[in-house]
């Protein structure tokens, strides 16, 4: 009959729009992501979430308006959804795969700025000042959570967010063990640190929180040691996070400790 026909070549109208469609992001997906292992174009790849997240709401919003409803009582609209869910499984695992190349090629850029940090940074004369390398990656990091909410949201954007912020955390971890400071240098270490648990709060992402009160009691080490702050319950237990060859590490960044002191501390512990 008119109307088994006008049913059927609907779905089918809807159907191949679909894997037209699908076809054309995946080809939009996988340009994206060779852009940033060899041109490394992180602008790129958003740009193509976003586009192609909007692009779905909108085959989304013309199917239920304009074809869904001449497929009541038929099997057409189940075709329909399995299909669509087929795609978007595949497609959220091209966008992790992206994501994923994404932060690496931040966190390279990331390493990048932070060779840029000079030991003179954490001397007297650098007291009350935010170093020059802090500045520039605190701007870079902040660009980039922009480019992450551009185009993705809700937990989506919150388990990004966070992954970034503990890569950013254990890059700095290492930073911090590539100088050697006095009192004065634990402070000065302490006013870069500060700027950058502000920016990195601006994720406002609360999961972070225990990192940063970690964050800032390594760099405390350098300012009071180790075993004035191993008294505080809350700051051993903080401690705990570390391993022992971490702390050790951290300690011996320290000008004025010494292991025996530091042995004394780890039997305690």
């Amino acid at each position: 009959s008119d109307i088994d026909d006008l049913q059927k070549n609907a779905s089918k109208l809807a159907r191949t729009a679909l894997k037209e469609f699908c076809n054309f992001a995946q080809e939009c997906m996988q340009d994206a992501i060779k852009g940033i292992q060899y041109e490394d174009n992180l602008e790129s790849l958003f740009e193509h979430i976003q586009y192609i997240n909007h692009s779905v709401v909108h085959i989304q919003k013309t199917y239920y308006n304009e074809v869904k409803p001449l497929l009541l009582g038929t099997n057409y609209d189940d075709d329909f959804i399995e299909e669509k869910h087929t795609f978007w499984c595949d497609f959220e695992r091209q966008i992790i795969r992206g994501l994923e190349n994404a932060i690496e090629s931040m966190m390279s850029n990331i390493n990048n700025i932070l060779k840029e940090q000079k030991s003179s940074d954490f001397d007297s004369g650098g007291l009350g000042q935010t170093s020059k390398t802090c500045i520039k990656l605190c701007g870079y990091i902040s660009e980039q959570q922009k480019l992450f909410r551009s185009s993705i949201n809700g937990q989506n954007l919150e388990r990004v967010l966070e992954d970034f912020g503990r890569r950013i955390f254990d890059r700095m971890k290492l930073h911090i063990r590539d100088f050697t400071y006095s009192i004065e240098g634990g402070i000065a270490l302490a006013t870069d640190g500060n700027m950058y648990r502000k920016t990195l709060r601006g994720f406002k992402v609360s999961s972070l929180e225990p990192i940063f009160k970690l964050w800032s009691l390594i760099e405390k080490i350098y300012q009071i040691g180790v075993d004035n702050l191993m008294i505080d319950k809350e700051n051993k237990q903080l401690f705990s996070m570390l391993t022992q060859e971490e702390l050790e590490s951290f300690r011996r960044r320290r000008e004025d400790q010494s292991g025996s002191v530091f042995n004394s501390i780890r039997r305690r512990m």
